[in-house]
């Protein structure tokens, strides 16, 4: 039985590692489209899927006490709200 907890504790964290890591790169995706490709404001809807879903992340790393993916998902949070808010208000007042 405990050795069942184990595997299961060691996959949870792979799963969690995964999901950071396609998040984060999704997340730096965005942001390179929206500085060097796309200067309008336009918010994508993966952003706000993306977003929610390293919340989702951040929650889980919480719950299971894992340090280094804490960091990782804050970063990727931070990013997701530059790319969700600041490109586009910062485009728009510059615009005006």
């Amino acid at each position: 039985m405990e050795s069942t907890k184990i595997k299961l504790f060691k996959a949870v964290k792979i799963l969690i590692t995964v999901a950071i890591i396609l998040v984060l790169f999704s997340t730096i995706n965005y942001t390179y489209l929206h500085i060097f490709m796309y200067p309008v404001p336009v918010i994508f809807q993966n952003e706000i899927i993306m977003f929610i879903f390293s919340l989702i992340v951040l929650f889980f790393t919480n719950r299971y006490k894992f340090k280094y993916l804490k960091v990782l998902s804050i970063i990727n949070a931070i990013l997701g709200i530059i790319n969700i808010l600041g490109f586009n208000f910062t485009i728009n007042i510059f615009n005006k």
